[in-house]
């Protein structure tokens, strides 16, 4: 319009006729009316902050042509500076409004002077709205702070921490001059009372700025029906939005059920006052929610909700007012911050009542249930909040829903964090992740800047927290996702200008990560804990005592690694570093240092017997220090170093265990109740023992059984109630003798019958179990007593029969093997194929449902054919021939441990050169086994040793005929030998027996004296390879 009808800049375009050829269509020039249009429409624009100084630059061009072109049509008027007044009001900027009044105020001066008629004056003149929006201006101008779009008159006095200061003055100012007779359309009206006690709300928040406001509203009901001088009166036609007013201060005062109480006063007051003044008290559903809302806000519990449930009844009752949807939404809230037992399924039955719940009322509804800790209250949350997204996707028309925002999620994920029904918490890390998603697709989405309220790191910790809970074989991976999520999110939020540190992972954050790979379960934890070690690291976040914490139960639990030991100790030590410089999110307790002493246990560490004492000397010297009395050694932790001890296998390791038990026994006396050897005790000890091969260790460890039978049944000490676990430790150390203590066995067998009448007579803890048989089977084998092997095997067929009847567990392969040892170590006649049946057996059983862990490996196999090799059986060779090709057909079908052996080989190649053959053919057919299995050896990437070309040139003087082809055989075997560097004394004296001749000449080739020198001074390159005792 203004390019229209201003051609040249200011240059007035002339309309004198039709024809003129700068006429361009009919008057287009923009009147006051169009000006204050476009004002207004800057002042209604929520979506512009910046609509106070745009509407103001609208102004400026108003007068800037009426200054050019002189205009009278042009001269602002009082809706002119309204509408700019307006505008900065919207914006919140109290003294940028007033400015404007005071623009108005001196442009009205200016006329008076030069225009005596009222009636001319009045369009320009500064009225009460004028006056009472600046003042509801300052109800929004942010107390405490000057507005960052102001442009305060320096003439101005403005109280920073009291915007109310400047709207009393302003009604002064009304009053005055109103009663003076100087303005006569500043007389103060309820719009302006309520802009003053919105100052009052605004300026002292809390019951003081609701008192202040309601001393004006009291104000205002003296003057309603009273008549000034000039026969006008204050009130409007309505005073129900004063009341509304009032009612919210009380309820956002913070006063609680007092608050909400007087504010249900006030309503009962206007509804008293409606019955003789219907016109001036004509009440609204807004004044009712108010009031619903103030006893949502007062935290009143079950008073509160009843009183909010009661009003909403009430206005449902009536026929002139229905509950909208900020009543329900107050009523659901009020219901939930009630703390009855059934406020969701109430809250949940309020929204279905409601006719177009709004994304508020869903978001109530969902947090009551997410608060809710009965079954099934996490699911019903997330419902919820997927059903307030597909009607918010869905909807076309009608009040706009929103979709739910990210504190609406978090609810959701707490929810399922919080569920203790097992079922739910199997499943919750699913729900958690698909929740966690959807908060990020809305910072990531549409509606990021939409969003009030933000979620912060402890939303992401809950949920990685919840994986940990789980306990899933995921569990570690999924949290790590969400530790990228939570990188991806900041950076993303850092690219927009947000706070990008909302979102960052702290030390909490990869404590439960860590947390959850120990939970998982997973074979790579204690590897991937590490890692997440290090990329603290890289992030510059220093671990904190309880992520140390949570990485040595990573170790302990998961550690597979040669290295554990050491990487636990250091963390260890991190973690008191750490203590002593002040942090406090996690002390080490007695249970962390066992936790250490175990991972020395399962190392390989040859010195993890010393290291485990050195640790708990440092325990006991560290309890004594102020803030670590909780790491003082117990029981647990003095059993964990005992079990270590033994376990290393170390020469005088029984000694060091005895000497513990004795230490335990000691400080117990002493007083320390925290100390006490216990069944664990003993049986660490007794198994420390049988470890160790001491001679006297058999009789030692009997010795401790019998102080623990006697401390339990003369004593009457439950601690050291005997149990399967010692009394298997004692038959083990029998188990160990020699051929030469046979009583050994009958002990062991005799041990073992106790066991199974204490079991008869109702001792369930102590129940033979199959390592008890398989324990005595073993001990039977090595004593060599009369009969022993049928008596192993009768303990076997006992087992059997057990587990068909009384569902054990039925014999293994250790058993199995431990009878064919027992049989083979016999040598009686007949034995070996006893053996063989046995392995036979063996193998049809690992074909049936569940026994597959009877399956036969390389080492029962050899047990068997070595049985063959030193029998005096004629056909020893081909039954030892016949077991290895055995041993290559289970390889070839992949069975596991079953690859055949170097031992194989050699003992086929010794069955054949030591079998007693009485022709040639048989000799023949002898060699030939011996040959097959020599030149096997090399398809399996094995290199023979000394016993192997021993063996085979044994082979080949006893199974050849005597001639040229077989010293040329004899030789080739002979140099593969010295080059190998396995020459034995045992090989030159074989050959000096079977095959003089070729000592001979080998001696002529080493310019030897005679045969005898190189007998008695070997070359060192011809034995480089032996071993310092030849098998």
């Amino acid at each position: 319009m203004e390019n229209l009808w201003y051609q040249d800049g200011d240059k007035i375009s002339s309309v004198a006729g039709k024809d003129s050829a700068s006429y361009r269509g009919p008057v287009v020039q923009p009147d006051l009316y169009c000006y204050t249009i476009v004002m207004n429409g800057y002042a209604k624009d929520i979506r512009e902050r910046a609509g106070g100084a745009k509407a103001e630059s609208v102004f400026e061009r108003l007068m800037h042509r009426r200054n050019v072109t002189g205009h009278a049509i042009l001269r602002p008027n009082v809706r002119v500076y309204t509408a700019l007044i307006h505008a900065w009001a919207r914006c919140g900027d109290g003294p940028a409004a007033e400015c404007v009044l005071e623009k108005m105020k001196q442009a009205y001066k200016e006329l008076k002077n030069t225009v005596t008629d009222s009636s001319e004056l009045q369009p320009y003149a500064p009225d009460t709205v004028a006056y009472s929006t600046v003042m509801d201006a300052y109800s929004r101008t942010p107390s405490g702070r000057r507005p960052r779009t102001s442009r305060q008159d320096a003439s101005l006095e403005y109280d920073e921490e009291n915007p109310a200061s400047r709207a009393e003055q302003l009604l002064n100012q009304m009053l005055h001059l109103y009663e003076t007779g100087e303005n006569p359309y500043v007389k103060p009206n309820a719009f302006t009372y309520t802009a003053l006690m919105k100052c009052y709300i605004n300026s002292f928040p809390g019951v003081k700025g609701a008192q202040m406001a309601e001393d004006q509203l009291q104000i205002l009901l003296q003057e309603v029906h009273q008549q000034d001088k000039n026969g006008i009166t204050t009130a409007t036609s309505n005073l129900v939005n004063v009341y509304t007013t009032v009612v919210d201060a009380w309820a956002k005062s913070g006063g609680g059920m007092e608050a909400a109480q007087h504010a249900e006063g006030l309503l009962r007051d206007f509804l008293l006052r409606a019955i003789s003044d219907p016109q001036h008290y004509n009440v609204n559903v807004h004044l009712y929610t108010s009031v619903v809302d103030a006893y949502s806000r007062s935290r009143g519990l079950g008073a509160a909700s009843e009183a909010a449930m009661s009003i909403l009844r009430e206005m449902e009752d009536r026929v002139d007012l229905h509950p909208n949807t900020k009543t329900y939404t107050s009523v659901i809230t009020a219901i939930v911050r009630s703390g009855d037992t059934d406020i969701a399924a109430k809250s949940e039955r309020l929204l279905r009542q409601m006719s177009h719940p709004d994304s508020v009322a869903y978001a109530c509804v969902i947090h009551a249930w997410a608060k809710c800790t009965e079954k099934g209250s996490a699911q019903k949350a997330e419902d919820l909040l997927f059903e307030l997204n597909d009607k918010s996707n869905r909807q076309h028309s009608g009040p706009r829903i929103f979709p739910p925002d990210v504190t609406t999620h978090a609810a959701c994920i707490h929810a399922w964090d919080r569920s203790v029904h097992l079922d739910e918490q199997k499943n919750a890390s699913e729900h958690v992740y698909k929740l966690l998603q959807g908060i990020v697709n809305i910072y990531k989405g549409t509606y990021a800047r939409s969003q009030r309220r933000d979620v912060n790191t402890f939303v992401f910790n809950t949920a990685i927290q919840c994986f940990a809970k789980s306990g899933r074989l995921d569990a570690g991976e999924r949290a790590e996702e969400v530790i990228d999520m939570m990188y991806d999110l900041a950076d993303n939020r850092a690219d927009n200008h947000r706070k990008p540190s909302l979102f960052y992972p702290n030390q909490q954050t990869f404590a439960f990560a860590i947390d959850g790979w120990v939970t998982s379960g997973h074979s790579a934890a204690a590897k991937r804990t590490l890692l997440i070690l290090d990329r603290m690291n890289q992030a510059n976040l220093r671990p904190n005592a309880r992520v140390l914490s949570a990485a040595i139960e990573a170790v302990s639990r998961h550690g597979q690694g040669s290295n554990d030991a050491d990487v636990a100790e250091n963390l260890l030590r991190q973690w008191i570093e750490l203590i002593d410089q002040g942090d406090r999110t996690a002390r080490p307790s007695v249970q962390t240092f066992t936790k250490i002493i175990n991972i020395f246990a399962r190392s390989r560490d040859p010195r993890k017997a010393d290291r485990a004492m050195d640790l708990l000397n440092y325990m006991e010297k560290l309890s004594t220090t102020r803030g670590y009395e909780k790491v003082a050694p117990n029981t647990i932790a003095y059993n964990s170093v005992v079990n270590c001890i033994g376990k290393s296998k170390e020469e005088g390791s029984a000694r060091r265990a005895l000497e513990l038990l004795q230490k335990m026994a000691k400080l117990h006396e002493s007083g320390n109740t925290d100390i006490k050897p216990d069944s664990f005790t003993y049986g660490a000890v007794v198994h420390a023992l049988a470890n160790s091969g001491d001679v006297d260790a058999a009789a030692q460890a009997e010795l401790l059984v019998n102080q623990v039978e006697q401390k339990y049944h003369k004593d009457k000490d439950e601690s050291c109630r005997p149990n399967r676990i010692i009394y298997n430790g004692v038959l083990y150390a029998l188990a160990q003798g020699s051929e030469s203590e046979p009583e050994r066995a009958h002990r062991a067998m005799d041990l073992l019958h106790k066991m199974e009448d204490a079991f008869k007579n109702g001792d369930k803890g102590i129940e033979p179990d199959l390592m008890s048989y398989t324990t005595v089977a073993h001990a039977l084998a090595n004593s060599q007593i009369d009969g022993a092997a049928e008596k192993a095997e009768g303990l076997l067929s006992q087992c059997e029969e057990a587990a068909k009847i009384q569902h054990r567990s039925f014999p293994d392969l250790p058993f199995y093997s431990a009878v064919i040892h027992a049989y083979i170590k016999s040598r009686e006649l007949g034995t070996q194929q006893k053996a063989e049946d046995l392995l036979n057996k063996m193998e049809g059983i690992s074909e049936l449902p569940g026994r597959q862990n009877c399956r036969p490996n390389n080492r029962v196999v050899n047990t068997v054919l070595y049985g063959w090799a030193l029998s005096d059986a004629s056909n020893k060779a081909v039954k030892a021939s016949a077991l290895l090709d055995r041993l290559r057909d289970m390889h070839l079908a992949g069975y596991k441990n079953s690859r055949p052996q170097l031992f194989s080989h050699n003992w086929v190649i010794y069955a054949a050169a030591s079998s007693q053959s009485s022709s040639d053919e048989e000799r023949k057919a002898m060699f030939e086994i011996a040959k097959d299995a020599f030149q096997s050896i090399s398809e399996y990437n094995l290199d023979p040793n000394e016993s192997t070309y021993s063996f085979y040139l044994q082979a080949c003087m006893a199974l050849l005929p005597e001639g040229h082809d077989r010293e040329s055989i004899i030789s080739d075997i002979f140099s593969k030998c010295c080059e190998n560097g396995y020459v034995t004394s045992t090989v030159l004296l074989q050959l000096q027996k079977s095959v003089p001749e070729f000592l001979r000449t080998l001696a002529t080739q080493l310019k030897r004296d005679s045969v005898q020198s190189i007998l008695d001074e070997i070359p060192m390159e011809w034995t480089r390879k032996l071993a310092k005792d030849t098998p």
